[in-house]
């Protein structure tokens, strides 16, 4: 039996399928068969208005018309790259000259593909009309597939956070213009305000302004803190269950986050919070984009234990693919690309992915998820960061020591 990427592999052999994405090939694969006929068979008769459609892989046909006129089609050829004598009724009648395999597909399913591969929403309605339904074996090939070729979907930076970036670059560094971009979105300005506030960056007098607080966390900070509180929309979906996945994560992100942040103000080195807590919140955009893409089969949250395991293996790339489209730098890449790496050389200078590693194995004790995961002090990164305690137990002390900072930063992240 043929595995949904043999398939697909398949598929590509033919000019039908040509305009095929990577996800449009395995839902198409998921409907097809590899039949083997034996030489002497019938395939199809004159005047059949059968189901399927056929296409020679190996083997030699011989085709005869009702006026007794034939030819010959021979597995390879530039007339094989095409459907075998798709109109109905049937117009020949095919015999097997020698042993063929040959990939068979419901007639209404190839004239769709073939019909409407130019259509807008051709990729959404295949999904409808293939009524594929996820497999183990598919959803696996499928998104594994789709990463290697670059094709996975992903998140798009959102748009006030590409607003301000886009005004940095071109406005310098007028606090005026910045704040009027922030103050398009009023519950943006809110939290920058809040954030200049907060423990991270608290001064002596309050803040009330959000030129105060653009002043008072300067041009930089404030870009990423736009970038942090915007990327809440990111998590949402139409689908209640997977907005319900989607939510699940964000959390998580969020714990993580204010986790980084507080490490990063207590570490001796040089590290900036508001960089750590977007380390915290990026780490896994790279499972929002996998739950995202295997959305578009019915399904799949039924396949929890397969998705978690393609998480696993591929959330730091596909995380990697989103740090390079949005353009942030290579500090993010560098915490994406040693995401759970726990054990990165000693040789290369701290940074902020030993911050982020830390920072998701303080989170892994809290929710008792710690299996198969190194102790602190087995974990070079800890020592790394210079945040004082050398144990585990002294080091979660000091996080409590901090937890109304922590629940402040966490009602901003997700209020």
């Amino acid at each position: 039996m043929q595995s949904i990427e043999q398939k697909v592999e398949l598929l590509k052999q033919f000019t039908a399928f040509e305009y095929l994405n990577v996800k449009q090939l395995a839902i198409v694969a998921g409907q097809v068969d590899v039949i083997k006929v034996e030489k002497g068979q019938e395939l199809f008769q004159l005047g059949n208005d059968d189901r399927y459609d056929y296409f020679l892989i190996s083997g030699i046909l011989h085709m005869v018309a009702g006026d007794g006129k034939s030819y010959s089609l021979e597995a390879g050829t530039s007339d094989t790259k095409r459907p075998i004598s798709t109109l109905r009724p049937r117009k020949y009648t095919a015999e097997i000259r020698a042993t063929s395999i040959l990939l068979k597909i419901q007639h209404e399913l190839l004239t769709y593909i073939i019909n409407q591969h130019n259509s807008t929403e051709f990729g959404s309605n295949l999904v409808e009309f293939s009524n594929s339904q996820l497999t183990p074996e598919m959803v696996t090939s499928e998104i594994k597939q789709a990463i290697l070729h670059g094709e996975l979907k992903l998140p798009s930076l959102p748009d006030v956070a590409m607003r301000i970036r886009k005004f940095s670059q071109t406005n310098g560094d007028s606090v005026e213009q910045m704040v009027q971009a922030i103050m398009l979105d009023p519950s943006i300005s809110v939290k920058v305000i809040q954030c200049a506030n907060s423990p991270l960056f608290r001064g002596v007098n309050p803040i009330r302004t959000c030129t105060e607080a653009v002043i008072r966390l300067g041009k930089d900070t404030t870009i990423q803190l736009v970038t942090i509180f915007s990327m809440r929309e990111l998590f949402n979906s139409d689908n209640e269950e997977l907005k319900k996945k989607f939510i699940d994560i964000w959390r998580k992100s969020v714990d993580v986050a204010v986790i980084c942040a507080v490490l990063a103000k207590k570490s001796k080195l040089a590290f900036e919070p508001e960089v750590a807590m977007m380390a915290g919140l990026l780490h896994r955009l790279g499972e929002l984009s996998i739950y995202s893409f295997a959305n578009d089969y019915r399904g799949f949250l039924t396949l929890d234990e397969v998705i978690e395991h393609l998480v696993k293996d591929y959330k730091s790339q596909v995380a990697c693919d989103i740090i390079q489209q949005w353009q942030l730098g290579d500090v993010y890449y560098q915490c994406m690309k040693y995401l759970e790496h726990w054990d990165k050389e000693q040789i290369m200078s701290p940074d902020y992915s030993d911050l982020l590693n830390v920072a998701v194995l303080h989170e892994y004790i809290r929710t008792h998820d710690y299996h198969n995961l190194p102790h602190f002090d087995q974990l070079p990164s800890f020592n790394r960061i210079q945040v004082g305690p050398s144990t585990p137990e002294l080091s979660i002390e000091a996080l409590e020591e901090s937890e109304k900072e922590l629940k402040e930063l966490k009602a901003m992240l997700t209020g």
